[in-house]
This record gives structure tokens, C-alpha cells and sequence, in this order.
């Protein structure tokens, strides 16, 4: 069972996934990565890559974010993160997208929409993680001020090539590394 785990929907249950392939995030780690982003996440504009169930998205709504982008690539998953956002009542602050990750940086960057938190939870050990770090911060759709944080497995290896500027906080839940990525004279 996901659940909202503060904020405005504090216990409300999320429908989830009656299909494989999704690995939400687990509540240990979720209130472990907002304990750290309370002070930013009031009327901040957040971007959930390879949102899945929307599980963090909306908690980041419950908590105070102004809008959340929800991306992801599997339609079972949009639609998953439609129906908690009706149920929430959270439809107008959550634009949801179904593009894969990397189209979806080209398509803000193109949009000039930036975001104060972006929060991607690629699958585990596909080669996804530093490429997409990558792309964020040269596509400059981080703020000046932006956290990027990035959820990983131990036996991944998150690597800042071309990145000169930034700097990166590791935190370890048994298995899940959450990454805290900003610019360095922040």
C-alpha cells in the first residue's frame, strides 16, 4: 500500500499498479528525501522524471509545490498518475506527460520551463542515470537555485562528466541511494 504521507492528503491511499515493471518508491525513502527538501518545497515547481505511479509527485503537491510535472513513458503509468491526481484534487497543479525522459528535458528546455526540484527515479542498472543527470544540467531547465535529486541503486555509479560547477550529496537507504545535486556556489 503507497500513501500520502504529509501535507494537505496525509494518509490518503494511492491506487497502484496491477502490472509489473513499476518499483515505487518506498515510504522509508520518500520521507527521507522530503525531510531534506522541506525547507525548498513550498511553491516550488517540481518535475518528477520516470514519475511511474506519481508517488513522489504528489507527495511534493501534498506538501506545498506549486506545480508538478509528471513524466513518464508507460501509458499504464499516466494513467495511474490521473487517477490519484483526480482523486487527490490535485488535476490542476499536475501536468502530466507522456514522453520518455530525455524528449521530455528537450521539450521544457524548448517550453523555457525550469523547475526549482527535479526528482528522477530511473529503472535501476540500465545506464539511464548519469545521461540524464547529464541532460538536465547542460539543458539549464534546473534554476539557479535547484536541487536535482536522484534516486539509484548502490550498484549504480553516478558520474558529473562535463558538470564542472556542481557538486552532489550521497545519502544510503539499504539498498537506494538518493543523490542530492546543485550548483556549487549555492
Amino acid at each position: 500500500m503507497m500513501r500520502i504521507t504529509a501535507g494537505t492528503a496525509k494518509g490518503h491511499k494511492l491506487i497502484t499498479p496491477k502490472f509489473k515493471g513499476v518499483r515505487p518508491t518506498t515510504e522509508m525513502v520518500k520521507e527521507a528525501l522530503f525531510n531534506v527538501l522541506a525547507p525548498y518545497i513550498t511553491e516550488a515547481t517540481f518535475l518528477d522524471l520516470f514519475a511511474g505511479i506519481g508517488n513522489v509527485g504528489l507527495e511534493a503537491l501534498s506538501r506545498g509545490a506549486k506545480k508538478v510535472y509528471f513524466v513518464d513513458n508507460n501509458p499504464k503509468c499516466i494513467r495511474l498518475i490521473k487517477e490519484n491526481a483526480i482523486a487527490l484534487k490535485f488535476s490542476d497543479n499536475a501536468g502530466i506527460i507522456l514522453m520518455d525522459a530525455l524528449e521530455s528535458i528537450e521539450f521544457f528546455k524548448r517550453k523555457r520551463v525550469d523547475f526549482d526540484i527535479i526528482f528522477m527515479d530511473p529503472p535501476y542498472e540500465l545506464d539511464y542515470v548519469s545521461r540524464v543527470v547529464h541532460a538536465v544540467i547542460t539543458s539549464n531547465i534546473l534554476k539557479e537555485e535547484g536541487i536535482l535529486v536522484v534516486q539509484r541503486s548502490k550498484r549504480e555509479i553516478l558520474t558529473l562528466n562535463n558538470s564542472e560547477g556542481y557538486i552532489y550529496k550521497e545519502k544510503s537507504y539499504g539498498d537506494t541511494i538518493l543523490d542530492f545535486v546543485r550548483r556549487s556556489d549555492n
